[in-house]
């Protein structure tokens, strides 16, 4: 069998029905390195099914307390003030840190330590740059995040956390071709949930839904615990109700919500459902629920259109006000701000109700792709849940 690069080089799209034997045997068989999930196709824009957009950098760190590995690298620092690797580790903390918990003012704290790093370590500080990198990409600098991710890279080419970050760059420069080749490289040095759903969206830019759902798949097979697995449901969830079929998507939404009730984005993707099947009430009662733990402007327009169609005027009205004053504030907050959007339905700043499920578009250049309606992908969830929000 060819290799990843040789595919890629060849030109030559991988049939459909090829992929349903990847699905069966892709664990074992991308673990020995033996395939590879993307194919280079034509550079002309092909018609895409609503597309979600470009993915976020996962975590370089461990985060399964990332509260924790912050006070833990603080200690470490206030003993050790010299220790650039630290101040590394601390800033990429600080970076997953804002993605979590929507707070901007973990962004200059990133950039301050990032930079010490860098300063005590010039040469050779592979935390620093890739921190860098994850920093830029979360306020939308993506050349700043192409330039200090390729710097990472030269330092250590096989870590698939750098290349992922370039890729999501290239995605959002409008560079598609050459992020798919960076995609592939990535899930060829480390299969895994982050590197899975990158060639996801790939396959969906390419127009290949059926492909990017079997990714998905991949994906959620791969998780390593309850709340990656309900993202990644959430995100399978998100393509099916994208091509239209509202009995797949409601049904990978419930799976995400059985892995992780505390997960607030396939609440907002049923209550969606509800809405195209004439279900106003139920889809008001959810779509409120959502917004009393998380107050996005996504999902207070959503819950204001419901109101709307449901012929609830003035209290859709109210809602838009919020919406409205939100605006105000993000326009009045310093850099970095609005931080990166929630994953899912939480990514489209759009009111999603004007798309219909299963209507298409055309694939966005650099000009029209909105940081505002990506899709946010790592290996620790960068989304909101009702316990990391208050309720």
């Amino acid at each position: 069998m060819r290799s990843a690069t040789d595919q890629l080089k060849g030109g030559t799209r991988r049939p459909t029905g090829s992929l349903l034997t990847v699905v069966s045997l892709a664990l074992a068989m991308l673990a020995a390195g033996a395939i590879g999930l993307l194919t280079r196709t034509s550079s002309t824009a092909k018609t895409i099914t609503a597309a979600r957009g470009p993915v976020s950098v996962p975590p370089v760190i461990d985060t399964g307390s990332l509260s924790q590995v912050i006070a833990n690298l603080q200690a470490r620092l206030r003993a050790v003030p010299t220790d650039w690797h630290s101040f590394g580790r601390l800033g990429q903390a600080y970076v997953q840190e804002a993605r979590v918990t929507a707070d901007p003012t973990y962004y200059p704290k990133a950039e301050g330590v990032l930079t010490r790093s860098l300063r005590l370590q010039p040469s050779g500080n592979f935390e620093a740059l890739t921190g860098l990198a994850a920093l830029s990409a979360a306020r939308h600098e993506f050349a700043a995040a192409l330039s200090w991710g390729q710097k990472a890279i030269s330092i250590n080419p096989y870590s698939a956390e750098a290349q992922a970050i370039v890729g999501d760059a290239e995605v959002e420069l409008g560079r598609y071709q050459e992020a798919f080749g960076t995609f592939q490289r990535a899930v060829d040095l480390k299969p895994e949930l982050s590197t899975y759903a990158r060639v996801s969206y790939a396959w969906e830019l390419q127009g290949n839904v059926q492909n990017a759902i079997r990714a998905m798949q991949l994906a959620v097979q791969s998780a390593g615990s309850a709340s990656d697995a309900a993202w990644a449901a959430n995100q399978l969830a998100e393509l099916y109700w994208n091509s239209g079929r509202l009995d797949r998507a409601e049904a990978w939404y419930r799976d995400a919500i059985g892995r992780d009730p505390t997960f607030i984005p396939p609440h907002a993707g049923l209550a969606k459902v509800e809405v195209a099947r004439g279900r106003l009430g139920p889809a008001v009662r959810d779509f409120g629920w959502v917004v009393n733990r998380y107050p996005a402007p996504e999902y207070v327009i959503a819950l204001a259109d419901a109101l709307a169609v449901a012929g609830r005027s003035i209290e859709a009205s109210r809602q838009y006000a919020l919406v409205h004053a939100e605006e105000e504030l993000f326009r009045a907050s310093p850099p970095g701000w609005p931080p990166p959007r929630p994953s899912g339905v939480a990514g489209r700043a759009s009111r999603w109700p004007t798309r219909s499920p299963g209507s298409s578009t055309r694939m966005p250049d650099s000009r029209t792709l909105s940081p505002t309606r990506t899709r946010r992908f790592g290996s620790g969830r960068g989304t909101p849940s009702s316990s990391s929000t208050g309720a």
